[in-house]
C-alpha cells in the first residue's frame, strides 16, 4: 500500500506517523488529519493489529507514502507499537491511533519546538477529549511536564507527543507485559533520557470510548485491583519502584497528598454547590408561590371591588326607592286628609 511521494523527502525532517489500527471506521478521519498536516515530509506506518482489510480506508492519491505492517496475526497494543517503531524511517516519530486525530499544525508546531531545543528529545501538545461523535467532552490534557507526576499518572495522550527516534538507542520499547498503560510506561522510559517540552497549543483530539479504557470516569477505578486498570498500574509501579530514589518517592507521596487535598476541596465545593442549587430551587419555588398568591390576591381584590361597586349601586337604588316611597306616603297622607275633610263636609 503506498501513497504520494513528498518532494522534500531527504531533508532530515521526515516524520513517521505510526497508526495502530483494528479497522475502526474512524481510521478514515485519522488518516485524513495526517494528510492535512502543514508539515509535508511524512510517512505513515499503518500497523494492522487486527488482520482486517484496510484498502478501503485509504483514499486514492493519498499525499504521503504508507507502509502497511501486518504480521498475519493479531497484535496486542504494545506489540503493534513496537512493530511501528521497527518499521519507521523518520528521524521523528509520532503515534496516532485509529480513533483519534490531529489538527493541521500539530506536527509542524512540535517539530519546530524540537528544532529550537536540540537538547530535548520530546515535545507534546495540549489535547482535548471528545465524545464518540467528536463533540467536546469538557476535559483537556494541558499539564506542563512534571517527571514526578509522570511517576504517578499518565497525563500525556500518546498522539500528543513527537519524539526523536534517536531515543530508541537507549533500548526504549513498549512493554508487552502491559495490556494497557503501555504508553505511560514508554514515556517513563523516555523521561530517563530527556525532558519533555509542553507546547501550549490544543492540536490533538482524543476520542473517549477506546479499547484501552484508561479514561475511567471514576478515579477509584484506576486503582482498583479488580480491573485491568488497577492491575496494569500495579505492574508499572512494580517495574519502576527499584529505579526510583527515596527523594523521588518522597516527592511522589507529597504530590499525591497535595492532590488528595485538592480533591477534598473540590468535593467540598461540589457539596456546597449542590446545597446552593437546593436553596436556589427553594427560592425559585417560593417566588413561584408568591407570584401565584399575588395573582390570586389580585383576582380576589378585583372580585371584591366588583362586589363593592355592585353593593354601592344597590344602596343608591335603595335610597332612591326609599325616597320615592316616602314621597308616595306623603301623597297618600295628603289624600287621606282630603278624604277625611270631604267626608266631614258631607256629614
Amino acid at each position: 500500500m503506498s501513497g504520494g511521494q513528498d518532494p522534500t523527502a531527504g531533508t532530515g525532517k521526515l516524520v513517521s506517523v505510526i497508526c495502530r489500527t483494528v479497522g475502526r471506521a474512524t481510521l478514515t478521519e485519522a488518516l485524513a488529519s495526517i494528510a492535512e498536516q502543514s508539515h509535508r515530509d511524512i510517512e505513515v506506518v499503518l500497523v494492522n493489529a487486527a488482520c482486517v482489510a484496510l484498502e478501503s480506508f485509504v483514499p486514492p492519491n493519498y499525499p504521503f507514502p504508507i507502509k502497511l505492517i501486518s504480521g498475519g496475526a493479531k497484535l496486542a497494543r504494545a506489540e503493534a507499537a513496537n512493530a511501528g517503531l521497527d518499521a519507521s524511517d523518520g528521524n521523528f516519530l509520532l503515534f496516532l491511533d485509529d480513533d483519534d486525530w490531529i489538527a493541521p499544525e500539530h506536527i509542524i508546531s512540535l517539530l519546530s519546538t524540537l528544532e529550537a531545543n536540540p537538547q530535548d528529545g520530546a515535545a507534546y501538545s495540549s489535547t482535548r477529549k471528545v465524545s464518540a461523535i467528536g463533540e467536546p467532552a469538557g476535559i483537556e490534557f494541558d499539564r506542563d511536564f512534571d517527571p514526578i507526576l509522570l511517576m504517578r499518572d499518565n497525563f500525556i495522550p500518546i498522539h500528543s507527543v513527537l519524539f526523536r527516534k534517536s531515543l530508541l538507542a537507549h533500548h526504549c520499547r513498549f512493554d508487552t507485559d502491559l495490556e494497557v498503560y503501555e504508553d505511560w510506561d514508554f514515556w517513563i522510559q523516555l523521561s530517563q533520557h530527556t525532558s519533555f517540552i509542553h507546547v501550549k497549543s490544543l492540536t490533538a483530539f482524543y476520542r473517549e470510548g477506546g479499547d484501552s479504557e484508561t479514561d475511567a470516569h471514576d478515579i477509584d477505578d484506576r486503582f482498583n485491583m479488580g480491573n485491568i486498570l488497577g492491575i496494569s498500574r500495579a505492574r508499572v509501579y512494580e517495574k519502576w519502584k527499584n529505579s526510583w530514589s527515596g527523594e523521588q518517592i518522597s516527592a511522589l507521596i507529597e504530590s499525591s497528598l497535595a492532590d488528595d487535598a485538592i480533591r477534598s476541596l473540590h468535593a467540598d465545593i461540589a457539596a456546597k454547590n449542590e446545597e446552593l442549587d437546593r436553596v436556589a430551587a427553594r427560592l425559585e419555588k417560593t417566588a413561584s408561590d408568591y407570584k401565584f398568591i399575588q395573582t390570586d390576591y389580585k383576582l380576589v381584590e378585583s372580585a371584591y371591588q366588583t362586589k363593592k361597586n355592585e353593593l354601592e349601586s344597590t344602596q343608591v337604588e335603595l335610597e332612591s326607592t326609599q325616597t320615592e316611597l316616602e314621597s308616595t306616603q306623603t301623597e297618600l297622607e295628603s289624600t287621606q286628609t282630603e278624604l277625611e275633610s270631604t267626608q266631614t263636609e258631607l256629614e
